[in-house]
């Protein structure tokens, strides 16, 4: 093969790949696109002492201190998100009065009437117990007047 020929080759060789290398990217844009985009964030404030720490042969002081600190973070974290859901809870109902407002009233009146809908947006929060009962709290849009007949 003469040098021309493997120059040739190699330009095909390339074109090949970067013809496939951009339609995977393009494949793989649309698809993004195409999936619904969530948000969803975990929040854990544990009571008890993560088992890494214990396999560390932890005093019984330390153990105590660990377990105060547990204490009194946790309690801060369940009052930092006490305060914080008020202000999800109103970014939840301007969004859901945001797409009511798009809905024409013969649709609005058509997803009251249909009772619970789905919000696009909704906050779950779980808390277990000392007793090791979970709980889960969702909050909803704020409910909206019943239609009018």
């Amino acid at each position: 093969m003469t040098n021309s020929g493997v120059t040739r080759a190699r330009l095909i060789g390339l074109l090949v790949v970067l013809t496939v290398f951009g339609a995977g990217f393009a494949a793989g844009a649309a698809w993004n696109r195409s999936r619904p985009r969530t948000v969803t964030m975990t929040v854990e404030a544990r009571r008890a002492i993560p088992d890494d720490l214990m396999r560390l042969g932890l005093s019984e002081e330390q153990t105590r201190r660990i377990r105060t600190i547990l204490d009194d973070r946790g309690d801060r974290a369940v009052t930092i998100l006490n305060e914080v859901t008020p202000r999800l809870r109103a970014a939840m109902d301007t969004l859901n009065s945001e797409v009511r407002a798009v809905l024409t009233p013969a649709q609005r009146v058509a997803l009251d009437a249909s009772g619970r809908h789905q919000s696009p947006f909704e906050i779950r929060i779980k808390r277990k117990g000392e007793s090791g009962v979970e709980t889960v709290d969702t909050l909803e849009p704020a409910p909206r007047p019943a239609p009018k007949p």
